[in-house]
């Protein structure tokens, strides 16, 4: 069953934002703060109207948030235990690079690019908007030398903040979500699964 996310808050802005953001992934239900069913996982509401209501769990967002930002912090609030804020990236080689990130066991992202450049800009623009306290990189063991030039970018970005492990990727690359590519897809598998850890 999904999570029940409320946005209790007059600000229409934060609440589409919040819809855009994690509509996929939990119950989304936009409601006045005033109103006396706020019965939900997680409530989301502003500065400005974070007093004017009780509940257990309640986070302040802004409507100028990243949907990245919006979906890591409520995924964040909605773990009991949120110490280990563990964040995964997968990375399925080739030709097209795909790439998902997981915060606290939940997707957060998908892409798919097509060079190493676009890989660290684009995760480096992702990763800058969530509070981790640890990542590891996985990297799918095909795509034979394109996966050398992947291993090395993300070594010489990635090595000193994150623990990098070669996975086997067989059996990653399975379509099951229409709204996913293949590679995006392998790369939520990879992501999941253990894999051995590169010495460097």
């Amino acid at each position: 069953m999904n999570k029940r996310v409320i946005v209790a808050s007059t600000d229409f802005r934060l609440a589409y934002k919040v819809k855009l953001a994690i509509s996929n992934d939990f119950d989304f239900i936009h409601k006045s703060p005033s109103d006396q069913d706020l019965n939900s996982d997680i409530i989301v509401t502003t500065w400005k109207e974070y007093f004017n209501f009780e509940h257990e769990k309640k986070i302040i967002l802004s409507w100028k948030d990243s949907e990245s930002k919006i979906k890591s912090e409520i995924i964040k609030g909605l773990v009991e235990n949120n110490l280990d804020s563990l964040c995964k990236i997968g990375i399925d080689p080739g030709k097209a690079i795909g790439i998902s990130i997981i915060f606290i066991g939940r997707v957060l992202n998908t892409n798919v690019v097509y060079d190493m450049k676009s890989m660290v800009s684009w995760l480096n623009s992702k990763l800058k908007e969530i509070k981790f306290n640890s990542l590891k990189i996985k990297i799918g063991n095909g795509g034979g030398e394109v996966r050398n030039k992947i291993l090395d970018f993300i070594v010489k970005h990635f090595q000193e903040r994150a623990i990098i492990e070669i996975v086997d990727e067989r059996n990653t690359s399975i379509r099951l979500n229409k709204n996913k590519s293949l590679h995006e897809e392998a790369a939520i598998r990879i992501a999941n699964r253990v894999g051995t850890i590169l010495s460097i």
